[in-house]
């Protein structure tokens, strides 16, 4: 097994454990942990919803990840695997950061 998939792999777990406390609503608005914008900080409602949204696209995005690499092998030793695997950590990065932000802008209006 490629260490840059193991590596890979642990921190999309920590950061789906990171976002089930968010999606639950467990965490109250603060300046460390969470979607913390100007927005949200200063609307409690906002805040859980961003939140919630957060940590649900985040699980999805990281069970994403483990399907996309079990069905493209990059698991397995080899430079272009490394380079998959890094793309797919990327997009599961990203993508729910991305996503939130756009909808909490519309939620911000509601």
């Amino acid at each position: 097994m490629d260490m840059n998939f193991i590596w890979l792999s642990i921190v999309s777990l920590m950061l789906m454990a990171i976002a089930i406390p968010l999606l639950m609503q467990k965490v109250k608005p603060n300046r460390w942990y969470g979607v913390r914008t100007g927005r949200t900080l200063n609307d409690e409602g906002l805040w859980y919803r961003t939140n919630c949204l957060y940590g649900i696209t985040m699980l999805v995005a990281g069970g994403a990840f483990f399907v996309f690499s079990a069905l493209l092998g990059n698991w397995q030793p080899g430079e272009d695997n490394q380079k998959i695997s890094l793309v797919l950590f990327m997009l599961e990065v990203l993508i729910p950061v991305f996503f939130t932000q756009v909808r909490a802008r519309a939620l911000g209006r509601k």
